[in-house]
């Protein structure tokens, strides 16, 4: 994992990116294509294993709606994520995604750390995360959902998916 300065000093050269795309002559649609292809992956590069504070997303959202539509004061950033256009993800929704793909991939490779990992997720009660399993774990906390130990993960109205069984596809489809 990296230091949290590191990974401040990515999401401000991410927003720095998006400033940029603002003033690029191109459809809202391909603007959105960039950020997801471009800014994402950089600002959201270790998400995974280093926790990553809720006022870094809300500054992302904000940054994407500058980005889409411009500066308006009675826009919302959190619709500008999720309903402006098919090609951008919210942030916080890309870096859940990408936690579930990791825990996948591992039980693609290595199941029986696949399983230790869930179980350290489903154990960790802490309040300050230390490391992937406890990233994971806040994270499903913001939004509500839980973790089993035979790796099923449960949301609201009871929507789930198993992290250890079901495809990536699937599970991604369920977040």
């Amino acid at each position: 994992s990296c230091s949290l300065g590191f990974i401040k000093d990515k999401i401000d050269e991410a927003k720095t990116r998006m400033k940029k795309i603002e003033w690029i002559p191109a459809p809202l649609q391909k603007k959105a294509m960039i950020i997801q292809s471009s800014c994402w992956p950089l600002a959201l590069y270790t998400s995974d294993t280093t926790y990553i504070g809720q006022q870094h997303y809300v500054g992302l959202r904000r940054s994407v709606l500058h980005a889409l539509v411009g500066f308006w004061h009675t826009s919302s950033p959190f619709l500008a994520c999720r309903l402006l256009s098919k090609h951008v993800t919210d942030p916080f929704l890309f870096t859940l995604c990408l936690c579930a793909r990791t825990i996948r991939r591992l039980a693609n490779l290595q199941r029986e750390v696949a399983i230790q990992t869930v179980q350290a997720i489903v154990d960790y009660n802490g309040s300050r995360p230390y490391g992937p399993a406890s990233a994971f774990k806040c994270y499903l906390n913001h939004v509500g959902w839980s973790i089993q130990t035979d790796g099923t993960i449960t949301g609201p109205e009871n929507i789930s998916c198993n992290l250890l069984e079901d495809s990536t596809r699937l599970i991604v489809w369920t977040f």
